[in-house]
């Protein structure tokens, strides 16, 4: 008899879905690099990246644009050192800062060009990272390791930072805790760091990666999304753990069970593309060695969250109307085990669960449907019965479990359903039924 995963699996494979990550690369991208700069457009509605270090060792000066399906050459950056992009909510501008003898210098984009050069008042140093931070409406250019550059609908200003550490490559903002968070390598492990407003402040967290890699953010999602450096060409002995995306949520940093997925790899970029609800990646370094430079292109779609829903109503046994819900704090992510359990059954009566992939039919019969007309009044059968597991009944209790596929996105419905022949003419009992979505 085939197990409960394997029937889930083949019984889901009708349903699967885009979420996770996609390999969208095609033959007529930007060159392999590493160091480049992404951000997103919303007054154009696409992902615009500059600048990076190509296979020959130069600094690109290219701008280039990707709307979900292909890339497209815009022209040239003004200054490809260090060149940088972030999108200014407040002012609505794409801008771009890079170096220029040392001097940094910042621009604006105008669909077709880089114009409006200024020179940023007091800034005198080599650009590390950018960010924005949403409470203070401030754009932000870390400027060496101890300034920062402000942008705000005032101009610019130069601000010295408090914290000595490291300065993180990459920021994105972490909607849950409402800072801008980066990552940082330190101890031989990656830690995250948030922004006070006047420097960075390491956070501790129960898990991390031993490289910091790429990292995005949906600013109105459930954190922030990594795929981390911890790739197996790496030197560090043992440093490749076995899942490379990771959601960061405040103070949390969980592994993500994604499946397929790409290399892992350091100072790439990554951004949240909000026309399509999906994160965009490109290129990076998968190694220490110029041959492992990437230029591939990966989408990647976190999906709903993990959710189990009880709904409809059960009808009456021996001990009440069955109860079926989720075990406390269960929920069906990927890559966990999710457990329901079904109380108010009768004692020691046969106990099953019905699963299925609808609730609407079940083999040509319209749900729900009323089991009276077969004897059994008040029952309803709310889940199409796609398969049937025995459950253990102890004392009119019992467990259910699922170890969850990576098939985010992915719905399942289930009812459990005891025999009890004095209960009525057809001799059962059934609980209410709950809908459960699968989620990272």
């Amino acid at each position: 008899m085939m197990s409960l995963r394997c029937v889930v699996l083949s019984l889901f494979a009708c349903v699967l879905s885009a979420q996770g990550w996609v390999d969208k690369s095609g033959p007529n991208g930007p060159s392999p690099r590493y160091g480049h700069s992404m951000c997103y457009d919303p007054v154009r509605g696409y992902v615009l990246m500059v600048g990076g270090t190509v296979p020959n060792g130069n600094l690109s000066a290219e701008t280039w644009t990707w709307d979900g399906v292909q890339w497209t050459n815009r022209g040239s950056i003004p200054a490809p050192y260090r060149a940088k992009v972030f999108w200014h909510s407040q002012m609505a501008k794409l801008i771009l800062v890079g170096d220029i003898g040392g001097y940094p210098g910042a621009w604006e984009w105008d669909g077709s060009s880089w114009t409006n050069a200024v020179s940023i008042a007091g800034a005198v140093g080599y650009v590390s990272w950018v960010g924005y931070d949403h409470i203070r409406n401030e754009g932000l250019v870390g400027i060496a390791n101890d300034r920062v550059a402000v942008l705000t609908t005032q101009g610019w200003s130069v601000r010295n930072m408090v914290t000595a550490i490291p300065v993180p490559d990459q920021t994105a903002w972490d909607p849950n805790i409402q800072r801008l968070v980066g990552l940082v390598a330190a101890s031989s492990r990656a830690f995250v760091a948030e922004w006070s407003g006047f420097g960075w402040n390491v956070r501790a967290t129960s898990d991390a990666p031993t490289y910091p890699g790429c990292l995005a953010s949906n600013t109105a999602g459930p954190g922030v999304v990594m795929l981390d450096g911890d790739s197996p060409f790496m030197s560090t002995p043992n440093s490749w753990l076995p899942d490379h995306t990771w959601l960061i949520s405040g103070s949390n940093m969980r592994r993500l069970g994604v499946g397929i997925g790409p290399i892992p790899r350091m100072v790439g970029a990554m951004v949240f593309d909000a026309a399509r609800g999906k994160y965009v990646l490109f290129g990076g370094l998968a190694g220490s060695s110029p041959a492992y430079l990437m230029g591939d292109t990966w989408e990647f779609d976190l999906g709903p969250s993990p959710s189990f829903a009880p709904y409809g109503t059960g009808c009456t046994g021996s001990r009440g109307i069955p109860h079926l819900a989720a075990q406390t704090n269960s929920v069906p992510r990927t890559g966990t085990t999710f457990s329901a359990r079904t109380s108010n059954l009768p004692w020691t009566a046969p106990t099953f669960l019905l699963f299925g992939l609808s609730n609407t039919n079940s083999s040509g019969l319209p749900l729900p449907f009323d089991l009276g007309i077969a004897g059994a009044p008040g029952c309803s059968l709310l889940a199409s019965i796609d398969d049937i597991q025995a459950t253990n009944n102890v004392l009119g209790t019992a467990v259910w479990s699922l170890a969850v596929p990576t098939l985010p996105g992915a719905s399942f419905y289930v009812q459990s359903v005891a025999f009890e022949a004095s209960a009525n003419s057809l001799g059962v009992v059934l609980s209410n039924a709950g809908h459960g979505t699968l989620g990272f």
